[in-house]
């Protein structure tokens, strides 16, 4: 067993995986990727929705989406690997005058900066999507850039590139304790051992925050679950929905194979680490479905067809992302808040250049600086699904 390595990288979700390529592509070869699981990609990258979109309320992170979908697009080409990208599109809906006024103003801001999305009024938004009730519709925007990938895929294709490019990986291997001296980090501690590095990732989804603290520090993310329910076989249902997100309910659905996955990011539930669904769920997402997508009124949905996952969330709902300002060499690439997937591409390069180079020269990362919440130069992220 090597007991040293250039840089190790604590957990391989998408965001680990994504750092490890981008590393190997710009020279790391003694790399070493932690994983407390039995296989990679098993937390919240298993979980996810696999959404990509451009239409956020940020330039931040309008700035990752529109990096990490170009990035997408060549995935085979860089990796050897399957993204699955299916532009299918992201449709917001609003029928009330404040959601329409945030829509007003995202739209604005994504135009400013180049999202390929258009305004539609009520009767385009029928013809778009006859499938939602649209009768008391003040507006809504569509792109079509927008779409889904595949989460494994992404992950496992950016690990094997990893992988044939020399890094290293260790399964059922907990992070215990992240070893410092005078000089800043020195590596860490699992039940095998001891293994020595002056450069440590912590990408470790939603358990960033633990793994913080066993570098004695402490990160604002806190995980939260977050369910999906999908139906049965639905009847006479287009074969390819956008994502489709009814801002006045918080309910978005999309296709998923034969079925209609339904979501919605209930603020109610308390931060944790369960991950169990619960079936009342069912009945939540049931009664917002109705207001605005009836065509779902017969549609069966069972808790085996169903799952939950965790958020990492920040009070900002943006990421962490850069070096620790209590632990030289401790690198933080955490609390993506369930965009993790879509924005890996962007995440894994700005990480690369910033741990190889001292700066990310691609990517604008100052807004997710770990120090924004000691100075209160905080982003605030509202449209959140």
């Amino acid at each position: 067993m090597n007991r040293t390595a250039d840089v190790i990288i604590v957990g391989a979700g998408v965001i680990g995986c994504s750092a490890a390529f981008h590393l190997s592509r710009l020279g790391v070869r003694d790399l070493l990727i932690l994983e407390k699981e039995a296989a990679a990609a098993q937390g919240s990258t298993a979980r996810a929705n696999g959404g990509i979109r451009g239409q956020w309320s940020t330039a931040v992170h309008i700035r990752f989406s529109q990096y990490s979908l170009e990035a997408f697009k060549r995935f085979e080409e860089a990796t050897g690997g399957d993204c699955g990208l299916l532009q299918a599109g992201y449709l917001f809906l609003c029928a009330g005058a404040e959601s329409e006024g945030a829509l007003a103003a995202n739209f604005a801001l994504q135009q400013q900066l180049g999202v390929p999305n258009r305004w539609l009024n009520p009767g385009e938004i029928q013809g778009l999507a006859p499938y939602a009730a649209c009768g008391d519709l003040r507006a809504g925007t569509f792109s079509p850039e927008d779409g889904f990938i595949d989460p494994h895929g992404t992950a496992h294709g950016y690990l094997r590139a990893a992988l044939r490019a020399g890094a290293r990986i260790r399964l059922e291997t907990e992070v215990m304790e992240v070893l410092r001296d005078s000089s800043g980090a020195a590596g860490v501690r699992t039940a095998a051992g001891r293994t020595e590095s002056r450069c440590i990732v912590n990408a470790a989804g939603p358990f960033a925050g633990v793994v913080a603290r066993r570098a004695g520090t402490e990160i604002p993310v806190a995980p939260v679950r977050r369910m999906i329910a999908c139906t049965e076989p639905v009847a006479g249902a287009p074969p390819v929905i956008p994502m489709t997100v009814d801002m006045d309910t918080g309910l978005l659905i999309r296709r998923e194979g034969p079925g209609i996955i339904l979501a919605y990011a209930d603020p109610a539930d308390p931060p944790g680490f369960d991950t169990g669904f619960d079936p009342a769920f069912i009945e939540v997402v049931s009664e917002k479905a109705l207001i605005r997508f009836p065509f779902l009124e017969e549609a069966q949905i069972t808790p085996r067809r169903c799952w939950a996952g965790l958020y990492p969330e920040t009070p900002d709902h943006h990421a962490i992302l850069g070096e620790s300002p209590d632990l030289r060499g401790f690198f933080l690439a955490a609390g993506f808040g369930g965009h993790g997937v879509m924005h890996s591409p962007a995440a894994g390069l700005a990480l690369a250049e910033l741990i190889t180079g001292g700066a990310s020269r691609t990517l604008d990362i100052a807004p997710l600086k770990p120090e924004r919440f000691l100075t209160g130069e905080l982003n605030l992220e509202r449209t959140v699904l």
